[in-house]
């Protein structure tokens, strides 16, 4: 991490992006309604950059903290928890859909995918990395292949194990929605790649260093 105490603003020692701050056509900096791109509130001194991204000192501390907090059994723990209920939300819509209007809505299958991959992400306080990326791959595709067994005959544990292939059974018959459940899978995986922080800063507006 960057430490400065105190970088005044101008156009020979910082270049604010256009998202940043806005510039004059005399190129003259204004700060005045510099605000925080995570949580959209006004910076009134001290701020630092994330990815680009100008943050507050609040913000900063909670992406530290999120990254910190809480052994890698409780993240799991709180990511099965998460997860779990946005899977069996997901699958009944899917279901409902389903049953509602006679006509599969392979589509939802990628909102299952981000609604999952987000709870699995929330529950794991945002840090992300491989084992949250395969549970949130396994609870999406449970969702989507749980909706097919109430139409299998055989009894449950005939349909379970039937339904695990269903998805794919068809091929290239229904290269659409193996497609399109490939998609939901993959967002489902991306949104929970591990976080890495790297913060700038401090940086201070001007008038507020010391």
């Amino acid at each position: 991490m960057e430490n400065v105490n105190s970088i005044p603003i101008n156009e020979s020692n910082y270049t604010p992006d256009d998202t940043t701050c806005r510039q004059s056509e005399s190129t003259k900096i204004e700060v005045n309604e510099l605000s925080c791109e995570n949580c959209d509130e006004t910076i009134a001194g001290t701020f630092y950059e994330n990815d680009g991204e100008v943050i507050c000192v609040t913000c900063k501390e909670k992406m530290e903290n999120n990254l910190t907090t809480g052994s890698d059994t409780e993240r799991i723990i709180r990511a099965v928890a998460f997860g779990v209920p946005a899977a069996v939300v997901g699958g009944g819509i899917y279901f409902a859909l389903t049953e509602l209007t006679g006509y599969e809505f392979g589509l939802v299958a990628i909102i299952i995918g981000l609604l999952v991959g987000g709870a699995v992400r929330l529950g794991a306080r945002h840090k992300g990395g491989w084992t949250f990326q395969l549970l949130a791959i396994l609870l999406t595709y449970c969702a989507i292949v749980a909706t097919y067994i109430p139409h299998i005959p055989g009894g449950i544990e005939a349909g379970i194990w039937a339904a695990l292939f269903s998805p794919f059974k068809y091929g290239l018959q229904n290269i659409m929605g193996t497609i399109i459940i490939s998609i939901g899978l993959y967002e489902a995986w991306m949104i929970n790649k591990r976080a890495v922080l790297e913060v700038k800063g401090p940086f201070e507006l001007p008038g507020n260093s010391h």
